[in-house]
């Protein structure tokens, strides 16, 4: 068969509010990839944690993530920054909310507040790839590097903070939930990774796969023929979809590829 694409959300599209995919999604995304077919883990979530997710399968999986910050293509690793005038308008604003702010490069998570994230998840805090740093350490030298963040809160602080960031930045928001805000640079989303993807392993959107539950999913629907919401999804992200998936509690991505392929 023709080679296709396929690009797969995490939380809550391949994963379970867990760090683990299921034996059967695994064997399916193995069995895919012996037939011609190119696997994407596609997440908001920073290089680490999307690399570990990646790594748990027995076949080659790649990693777009940061919101399509940051991608790999052939053995490059493709990123985009947000310039350092920009991270410091951002923080800015945080000492007057009641929200967190993480900023992401492609090692290490920055946070504002008292305790790490990922304090009370061993299995994820372990990584040797992920380092977390107080963001008061960034500051002083305000080190470039930064691919995205994440601002966390009540949904009406978050929209106070949305309003006061597109006034004084031109970075791109989305939102995989109501309790997160995302900051992705300028022009940039999980479409722009995968039509770079496309273009470079000259796959077209008619064989390219596009799953999702989210609204940061959705530029990525864009640029894929085979949009795919699981049944999970925000009624915003299924009304986009051309397909619906079962659930993700049903392995829904894996039951979908496995019927489509006729496998």
């Amino acid at each position: 068969m023709p080679p296709y694409l396929v690009f797969s959300d995490i939380d809550d599209t391949l994963l379970v509010r867990q760090h683990e995919v299921t034996p059967f999604t695994k064997a399916a995304v193995d069995r895919l990839n012996g037939r011609n077919v190119q696997f994407y883990v596609a997440t908001g979530r920073f290089y680490p944690l999307a690399q570990h997710v990646a790594d748990q399968f027995q076949s080659p999986v790649r990693v777009l993530c940061s919101n399509g910050a940051v991608y790999q293509l052939g053995n490059q690793l493709i990123t985009h920054e947000i310039p350092s005038e920009t991270v410091r308008q951002v923080l800015a604003l945080i000492p007057n909310s009641r929200c967190r702010l993480f900023f992401f490069s492609v090692t290490t998570l920055y946070y504002t507040g008292q305790e790490p994230p990922y304090a009370d998840q061993a299995n994820i805090i372990r990584l040797s790839s992920l380092h977390t740093v107080p963001v008061t350490h960034m500051i002083p030298a305000m080190q470039t590097g930064i691919t995205n963040g994440v601002i966390t809160g009540d949904p009406m602080d978050l929209k106070a903070l949305a309003t006061q960031i597109r006034l004084t930045t031109n970075l791109h928001l989305s939102s995989s939930g109501d309790h997160n805000l995302e900051l992705i640079p300028n022009g940039i989303d999980k479409g722009t990774a995968v039509k770079a993807i496309q273009k470079a392993t000259r796959i077209d959107a008619a064989h390219t796969f596009a799953f999702g539950d989210g609204l940061n999913d959705l530029g990525m629907f864009q640029a894929a023929d085979l949009s795919v919401a699981v049944a999970n999804a925000k009624p915003e992200v299924k009304a986009a979809a051309k397909f619906i998936a079962p659930a993700v509690t049903e392995n829904g991505l894996a039951k979908f590829l496995l019927n489509y392929f006729h496998l």
